[in-house]
Parts: C-alpha cells; structure tokens; sequence
C-alpha cells in the first residue's frame, strides 16, 4: 500500500492529508471547493474528501453509475461546477456535476480515432471552450 499525502497551504495555514491506496492514479486538490478527488487502484471509482481529510467517500462508482464494464478513471480536473476524468479502460472522456449528479460520458476517443486505434487518455486539461 501507498500512503499519499497533500500538503495544502491556504495562505492562513497549511497541512497534510493522508489517503492510503494501492496505486494512485490522478489527484487533484480543489482549493474552491475545499475538496480531493481522487482516482486509484484497486477500484472503478473516483474518491473525493474535504482538504483536512474529512467526509471521505467514494463520489462514483463506474460500475453502479453506468453499466458494469471494466473501468479505469486516470486523470481528474475541475472546471467550474464540473468534474472531468479519462478513462484508460474505456478510451473516454467522463464529465459529472462536482458532487457526482448527471455523469455522463463526453468524448469516446476511440469512436473518434476509428477502430484501428487504441486511445489511453491519462490526463486532460480543461478550459472555458475547450478539453
């Protein structure tokens, strides 16, 4: 097991919180939100905490969200009232409101390359107009 720790500073104060998975795949401390999300490994699942490590929960289960399949969530970013994630499994991108509501899948990449290709998205970026 991995512990993974954030070191927060907040300009008043700073600390540290502590998740122990097995393989961590994408992170993300929210700052506006006061949260972490968090995707790892065992689990098709994004995780979310308050940024003292509080209220820790599973915030998307993939298999009880959409239909059972197997799934990878990576990468993870916010904009706005949104949470993004790519799927290394699926080859997809995945948006939902920031407390999980109305997940969705938003770009199939291998629908987009064709079926020739493979698509492993590990990381997006998000902005007012585009991913």
């Amino acid at each position: 097991m991995w512990h993974l720790n954030f070191a927060i500073a907040t300009g008043e104060r700073s600390l540290t919180v502590r998740f122990t998975v097995a393989l961590l795949f994408g992170a993300l401390a929210h700052p506006a939100t006061a949260q972490i999300f968090i995707t790892a490994f065992p689990g098709e699942r994004i995780e979310v905490a308050g940024l003292d490590g509080s209220n820790h929960r599973i915030l998307l289960d993939m298999d009880r969200t959409f239909s059972p399949a197997d799934y990878r969530p990576f990468g993870v970013t916010v904009s706005g009232a949104s949470l993004y994630w790519t799927d290394t499994k699926q080859g997809a991108i995945y948006t939902a409101g920031l407390d999980g509501s109305n997940p969705r899948k938003l770009v199939d990449l291998e629908d987009s390359f064709g079926t020739d290709h493979d698509a492993f998205p590990f990381g997006l970026a998000v902005t007012d107009s585009a991913l």
